[in-house]
């Protein structure tokens, strides 16, 4: 007679079952996934691969040239039209999915690059202009050892945004004339527009930072009030006050809602600094989350100069002479006196602010007149004119063709 299955006997079964399940899965679904990336990879291939033969033969022509000019987008479709990949239907062997994507072609150093994206052109135009994507690689960042003006990489531990990283990548504009100069719409109107400079680009918390490229007013601080509420004499505002009033009212409803309210300097900075991380943690060590508007901080003007000296607080003759936030205070002030930037860092120990004027960075006496010049953030996901291609006027990012912000 036949015996069953015991309890306990039934309940090993289970057991190694478990185990085998445990164990052999695991692997399996591995090999199942790397055999798919692998014909991923290998259908990504043949896609670029049609892509350049299309863009070689006298079919593609047209679009070789232009590629030679700016970045294109080859639909899938056009590929299976001239016959460059099979007419049936492209699925993706990650998930399945028909795949009606773009190849984005750019051309640099006499070689073509490809690129499979999975949106249409329209999408693949916006994110190719947003402001990181675009402007980092128009601008070709500079490697350390350049004494050329321009876009420089730098890799700091304190942070303007909240943030939970321990450091976070920033390039800083430097020299006479990087050409970072940025149109922004004001209001309603094609005229009513502004030019602003770009400060630096954080791609860690994707935020650029920007200085209104003219003077907003010329106000004097309050000798009598405490440092975190100044005061203009002009109107008996508050500064952070007449920065998020006065000058944020002026702005566009679209601009306002793109703002970005990050930690701003509040306080004193020491002067007596030797280099320009330990001026970065005084001022992050200060900082609190008050305004959408603020102004420019002392480490912006040490970043700002091409000259090493500047980093170590020594704001000589050299530091002036390589350094666009000193240059476009004294194109501005040829006919006027008395015209600087307020940075919102007071001097320690003494009832003055730190300005911009021709003879570099200076301590100025509280009741002092200078111009305030606006400072904002704005996210860098935000979209670039892609008209801006078309215009055959380089280098972009120029005063005569700054770069154009489209708010939306």
């Amino acid at each position: 007679m036949k015996k069953g299955f015991t309890l306990v006997e039934l309940l090993a079964v289970i057991t190694v079952f478990a185990i085998l399940v445990v164990v052999i899965l695991p692997r399996v679904s591995k090999h199942i996934d790397d055999s798919k990336e692998d014909l991923y990879k290998t259908q990504m291939d043949s896609i670029e691969r049609a892509a350049r033969d299309y863009l070689l033969s006298d079919k593609g022509k047209e679009d070789r040239k232009k590629a030679q000019e700016k970045t294109i987008y080859i639909e899938l479709a056009k590929l299976q039209e001239y016959d460059y990949l099979e007419k049936e239907k492209i699925k993706n062997p990650l998930d399945g999915e028909i795949m009606n994507g773009v190849i984005r072609v750019s051309y640099q150093n006499n070689s073509y690059a490809f690129e499979y994206l999975e949106m249409n052109i329209e999408e693949a135009e916006q994110q190719d202009h947003t402001v990181e994507r675009y402007i980092l690689q128009k601008s070709g960042v500079k490697p350390p050892t350049s004494t050329e003006d321009g876009l420089y990489a730098s890799k700091v531990t304190f942070s303007d945004m909240d943030t939970t990283t321990s450091f976070k990548n920033i390039y800083y504009y430097r020299g006479n004339n990087p050409n970072n100069y940025i149109q922004l719409q004001m209001g309603s109107g094609s005229a009513n527009t502004e030019t602003w400079n770009i400060v630096s680009i954080d791609t860690t918390n994707k935020v650029m930072k920007l200085v209104r490229t003219g003077k907003k007013s010329k106000t004097v601080w309050s000798e009598t009030d405490t440092i975190a509420n100044l005061f203009l004499s002009e109107d008996s505002l508050k500064m952070h006050q007449y920065l998020n009033t006065t000058v944020f009212n002026s702005f566009s409803d679209d601009l306002k809602k793109n703002l970005k309210t990050p930690k701003w300097m509040i306080g004193e900075v020491d002067s007596t600094s030797s280099t320009l991380d330990v001026v970065m943690a005084d001022e992050d060590a200060k900082r609190e989350t008050r305004t959408a508007v603020s102004l420019l901080s002392v480490s912006d003007y040490m970043n700002a100069s091409l000259a090493n000296s500047c980093r170590n607080t020594q704001f000589d003759e050299h530091c002036v002479a390589t350094n666009w936030l000193t240059n476009l205070v004294v194109k501005e002030s040829e006919s006027t006196t008395g015209i600087g930037y307020y940075l919102r860092n007071t001097v320690k120990g003494q009832r003055k602010v730190w300005s911009v004027t021709s003879s570099g960075l200076t301590a100025s006496n509280v009741t002092s007149s200078l111009y305030v010049y606006p400072v904002i953030y704005l996210p860098t996901t935000l979209v670039l004119d892609p008209s801006m291609d078309d215009t055959n006027m380089n280098p972009i990012g120029s005063v005569s063709n700054p770069y154009v912000l489209k708010m939306y």
